[in-house]
């Protein structure tokens, strides 16, 4: 009979920590797409700062990382 009950509970802590996982993953990607904006917006503002020929080098280079990331072929693990 114990060992049941030691089956349902444990049924009920997966599905509690499901439950969990599912809300945490969906509360942090809210969180990551709102802070996109603030992201670019600094970003933008760093490069301004930049003298011109500079400013063109690093936006470049950016356009360039974020492109390689997407399709796969940047050096990130």
């Amino acid at each position: 009979m114990s060992a049941i009950i030691n089956g349902i509970k444990s049924i009920v802590d997966f599905i509690t920590n499901l439950v969990d996982f599912v809300v945490d993953l969906i509360a942090n990607t809210l969180e990551f797409i709102s802070m996109i904006p603030d992201c670019v917006t600094n970003l933008t503002d760093a490069i301004s700062c930049l003298p011109g020929m500079l400013a063109v080098f690093a936006t470049v280079s950016i356009t360039v990382s974020v492109i390689l990331m997407l399709i796969g072929r940047g050096r990130v693990n």
